[in-house]
C-alpha cells in the first residue's frame, strides 16, 4: 500500500505541487520560530543538536507567557503540516529519481525515519511545554521525556542529512542516466546502431 501509493502517483506535477505546499507551510514555521528566538534571546530546542531539561525550562522561562504560545503553536499545527508536505515532497522526489533502481522502494524509508524523529521530539517538546505551564509531571517523567525529546532531535539532524545526501545522489544519478539516455540517442549512436544492423544483414548474407 504505501509503495503502490507512490508508485502510481509519482510525476513531475506532483513533485511540483508537493515543493509549492512544502515551501507554504516552511515560510509560516520560520517566521514564528524567529518570533520566539527573538523573544527568548535563545536557540530553540529542535534547532539544536542537543538540549536538556534544565535547557528546556530556561528557553520557556526567557520565552515568556507570549513566546511558549507562539512556539506551541508552531509545534501543534504549523510543525505538523511542514512535515507531512516534506515526507510527500521528498518521497515523490525520491522516488521519481530513482527509477528502475533497486533502491526504489526503500528510498521512501529516508523521509519516514526524518518525519518520525521530528515528531517524537515535538511530541517531547510539547510534554515539557505543558508541564512548565500546568506541573503535572513528575521529576522522573520529565528526565526521561527530555532524554528521548533529545535523543530524537539528534536521530532528526542525521536523518536530515542523510535525506540531503540521498536526494542530492538520486538526483546525480538520475541526470547521468538521463544525458547517457540522450547521448546514445543522438547522431552518434544512431550511426553506431545503423552500422550494427549493416553488420547483422552482412553476416545473414554470408
Amino acid at each position: 500500500m504505501f509503495v503502490s501509493f507512490f508508485h502510481e502517483y509519482t510525476s513531475i506535477q506532483m513533485i511540483l505541487l508537493t515543493s509549492v505546499v512544502f515551501l507554504t507551510t516552511a515560510l509560516p514555521l520560520s517566521m514564528i520560530q524567529a518570533s520566539v528566538h527573538d523573544i527568548s534571546g535563545l536557540e530553540l530546542l529542535d534547532a539544536r543538536w542537543d538540549w536538556s531539561e534544565e535547557d528546556a525550562m530556561q528557553l520557556f522561562k526567557a520565552s515568556g507567557e507570549r513566546g511558549r504560545d507562539l512556539y506551541a503553536q508552531a509545534l501543534k499545527f504549523y510543525g505538523v503540516m511542514f512535515l507531512f508536505s516534506y515526507f510527500l515532497w521528498g518521497s515523490f522526489t525520491l522516488f521519481y529519481f530513482l527509477q528502475k533502481s533497486e533502491w526504489r522502494k526503500v528510498s521512501l524509508y529516508a523521509p519516514l525515519l526524518m518525519v518520525t524523529s521530528d515528531l517524537l521530539e515535538d511530541y517531547c517538546i510539547l510534554a515539557l511545554l505543558t508541564h512548565y505551564e500546568s506541573n503535572i509531571l513528575t521529576a522522573t517523567q520529565t528526565h526521561w521525556i527530555a532524554k528521548v525529546g533529545s535523543t530524537a532531535t539528534l536521530v532528526k539532524w542525521f536523518s536530515i542529512y542523510f535525506n540531503i545526501a540521498i536526494l542530492t545522489l538520486a538526483a546525480l544519478r538520475f541526470g547521468w542516466a538521463y544525458l547517457t539516455k540522450k547521448g546514445s540517442a543522438g547522431p552518434s549512436g544512431k550511426v553506431k546502431t545503423e552500422l550494427q544492423k549493416k553488420a547483422k544483414q552482412t553476416k545473414k548474407q554470408q
